[in-house]
């Protein structure tokens, strides 16, 4: 995957009166690359969704790249995102090789062991809170298209796994509705009927039309629909 940026917007709009659906816009890591970024000379990468097209685009101080396909176009969106896993390996063995240095001798020294429980936390916190994040999508030709971001502590922009699964299901609506041309929603939230439940339609009964007989086929008869019978007129 590219450099990790830092993340500007994200922005869902399930109404679309924003002008898009998705907007993603993310920069380079950095304080520096932060003031470049006030003058408009930093680079930045933004990926944008409406009803009928995605459109990612990639601007630096060479210029900018931008490639728009529509969403009939598209094999697949993607995103989700990855831990530094590490930093978990990394934190077990030095907690375990100063446990060890700790219980060697017959004497042991306890502030081996505190260390090694503090790097230990320390590596577990930076494995939870250092995840980063990614969003993109493939075209039917096979170019893929992604970018991948973590928080940034200067503009503030919170964003979790929760809003990359809303951003998903959104634009995979929009992609279904586009290729059938009906308005289709997806969902992340599945109802649990069991473990080997079967849902199916309900059969229409057929409602069989009783034909009342009529009076020309009897002249001089009327039929009487108390009796169930034909009778003088």
């Amino acid at each position: 995957m590219a450099g990790t940026l830092v993340l500007k917007q994200f922005q869902i709009d399930h109404t679309g009166i924003s002008g898009a659906n998705l907007y993603v816009k993310a920069r380079n890591a950095g304080l520096f690359a932060f003031l470049l970024n006030l003058i408009g000379l930093d680079p930045t990468a933004t990926v944008k969704v409406d009803t009928g097209s995605i459109e990612f685009r990639n601007s630096s101080l060479k210029g900018m790249t931008s490639v728009t396909t529509g969403l009939t176009s598209v094999a697949a969106f993607v995103g989700g995102y990855e831990k530094p896993i590490g930093w978990l390996v990394t934190g077990f063995c030095a907690f375990f090789a100063l446990s060890i240095v700790t219980f060697s001798t017959p004497d042991p020294e306890w502030v081996f062991f505190t260390s090694g429980v503090g790097i230990f936390l320390i590596c577990v916190a930076i494995y939870a809170f250092k995840k980063v994040m990614y969003i993109g999508f493939e075209t039917s030709g096979g170019a893929t298209y992604m970018i991948a971001f973590k928080r940034s502590v200067i503009e503030g922009v919170a964003i979790d796994i929760a809003r990359i699964e809303e951003a998903i299901t959104l634009v995979n609506s929009l992609i279904s509705s586009a290729a059938s041309g009906k308005n289709v929603t997806s969902t992340q939230n599945v109802q649990n009927f069991g473990k080997e439940a079967t849902l199916s339609y309900a059969k229409t009964p057929v409602i069989e039309e009783v034909a009342t007989p009529s009076a020309n086929e009897h002249p001089g008869w009327k039929w009487d629909e108390a009796s169930q019978q034909w009778v003088p007129e």
